[in-house]
């Protein structure tokens, strides 16, 4: 050791050059070789899977839905943890996956496998959705909107500003939360209905009718052949 170091001491150029070219290496290497990125991509090994049953108390939910779901699930290797919380029409299962399991490439797609299996409700308006948790999901910037304007001009801004955020290069998706929906509310007169014999199931029926977007088919003009398409929504 003291021949080393007697060694260094006295060639101090020889330090100098291997310390530049450590510092080199070091700098080409963080440059030329480091992946780098703004938003990573961070898998966090977890699969989470939405339901929806409207009109279904949380007991209903989990008893009808998450229990069907969860007994399919158990079967599948690689899952470390299983979550399930119900809600007032909707159910939610977080699976924590383990990140050596050997079928971890495929996972997700067994457990869409296995929820297609479960014995659920007939009249489950949507089908259960499974989503691989990782850093995609998650939006990168939330924004409020917030004017001393009525609901109608407070959506319809909201809908002017998603317009514009989908055409900025890069985003893929605007969501918005918290908007109220337009809504057209029909009021009938009770003694107008018994006059025309007219029920609410005729009323509902006739607002459906009118309520059209097809196509009707092709017209022939001095211009040309045009398209013809009912539009009454």
């Amino acid at each position: 050791m003291t021949t080393i170091i007697r060694f260094l001491v006295e060639r101090s150029l020889v330090v100098n050059l291997i310390s530049v070219f450590l510092l080199a290496l070091g700098l080409a290497t963080a440059v030329f070789l480091t992946q780098i990125e703004a938003f990573p991509n961070v898998n966090l090994d977890q699969i989470q899977i939405n339901t929806s049953y409207p009109g279904a108390s949380p007991k209903e939910i989990e008893q009808l839905v998450i229990t069907p779901i969860e007994q399919e699930i158990r079967a599948l290797d690689g899952i470390d943890k299983m979550i399930s919380m119900s809600f007032p029409g909707t159910g939610r299962i977080i699976l924590e996956v383990d990140p050596d399991a050997s079928n971890r490439s495929r996972l997700s797609s067994d457990i869409s496998i296995a929820v297609d299996r479960a014995q659920l409700p007939a009249d489950l308006p949507w089908d259960p959705f499974v989503t691989e948790i990782d850093g995609s999901v998650f939006p990168i910037i939330r924004l409020a909107v917030s004017a001393d304007r009525s609901d109608l001009e407070l959506k319809r801004l909201g809908d002017d500003l998603e317009n514009d955020l989908l055409r900025v290069p890069g985003v893929a998706r605007v969501t918005t939360l918290g908007e109220r929906k337009s809504e057209i509310r029909i009021v009938a007169d009770p003694e107008a209905m018994k006059k025309h014999r007219v029920s609410v199931s005729d009323i509902e029926k006739s607002v459906l009718q009118w309520n059209l977007n097809s196509p009707g088919g092709d017209l022939d003009t001095p211009e040309g052949q045009k398209a013809v398409r009912i539009v009454g929504e």
